[in-house]
This record gives structure tokens, sequence and C-alpha cells, in this order.
């Protein structure tokens, strides 16, 4: 399962959901009047799960 990103409000953004990679992306651009900067932001949700369970190792330390 894929969640889709939430873009925010007034600014410039693009998603993309990937459901066979499992990947979701967002790029987010917005202009900072007083530093005279351009920011922009990339996001990625992506997920794992145990494939080998009888492989996992309990680490203490």
């Amino acid at each position: 399962m894929t969640v889709p990103i939430e873009l925010p409000s007034n600014v410039w953004g693009a998603r993309e959901t990937d459901p066979d990679a499992g990947l979701s992306i967002r790029v987010v651009k917005q202009y900072d009047i007083d530093a005279d900067e351009e920011i922009i932001r990339l996001d990625i949700l992506y997920g794992v799960k145990t494939l080998y369970p009888e492989l996992a190792v309990r680490l203490w330390g």
C-alpha cells in the first residue's frame, strides 16, 4: 500500500506515487523574501518489511 504525500497550499509542488515500488515522492518549492532565497524540499516516503524473520538477530548494547 502506498500513501500519497499531501501538497501544502500556496506553493509550487509536484508529487508522484509508484505503488509497484512502494514509493511516494514530493517536491515543494517556495521563495523566502527575507533571505532572498529559493527553497526546494524533496520528501520520499517508503516502507520496508521483514523478508526472512528466521534470520533476525537481537543485539543488546
